[in-house]
């Protein structure tokens, strides 16, 4: 207690959101709204962590393009004929895909709106593409494949589409 009667106020470091990250205000960045400045203060690690999901996809995608463009082309046999099947296409396919995460990823982490859009493209595309040649590497693909489901449920549930507002969801 105070000299006046009052409470003392808490002393650094002890109570809750101590030692939490501020901005200029001396407000918490919270991600929630700051209903004592009605603002919204964003939290940023959802994005961070969308970026690197789909520059996680990314590099797979483009070292197995890289890989695939060197590689020996895959033999079928059958009963009466034996089947080369060059992958090269693929290989460009993915390469160029792979590319496109990347630098998705990376604008996606730096935080603007319509980045989201951008990379909801790529992981489309990359999904399509990994899924087409599941059957020559089912490991690597599904692996990209279980990133990008990620990257999407990270940006759709944190509502980073542009337009959009950041804030609490209404349950109906």
């Amino acid at each position: 207690m105070s000299a006046e009667g009052g409470a003392d106020p808490p002393a650094a470091g002890r109570g809750p959101g101590a030692g939490a990250p501020q901005d200029r205000g001396g407000r918490r960045r919270t991600g929630r709204p700051d209903r004592a400045a009605g603002t919204v203060v964003e939290n940023r690690r959802p994005a961070l962590l969308a970026g690197a999901l789909v520059g996680a996809a990314g590099l797979l995608d483009f070292l197995a393009g890289f890989a695939t463009t060197r590689a020996e082309p895959y033999v079928v046999m059958t009963n009466r004929e034996m089947v080369h099947l060059h992958t090269a296409a693929w290989g460009r396919l993915h390469l160029l895909i792979g590319l496109a995460a990347l630098v998705a990823g990376l604008v996606i982490a730096l935080g603007p709106r319509w980045a989201t859009v951008l990379g909801l493209g790529a992981v489309a595309a990359g999904s399509v593409a990994d899924l087409l040649f599941l059957p020559y590497d089912p490991l690597r693909e599904l692996l990209a494949v279980g990133f990008e489901i990620a990257a999407v449920v990270v940006l759709v549930r944190n509502r980073r589409l542009p337009g959009g507002r950041p804030g609490r969801r209404t349950r109906a």
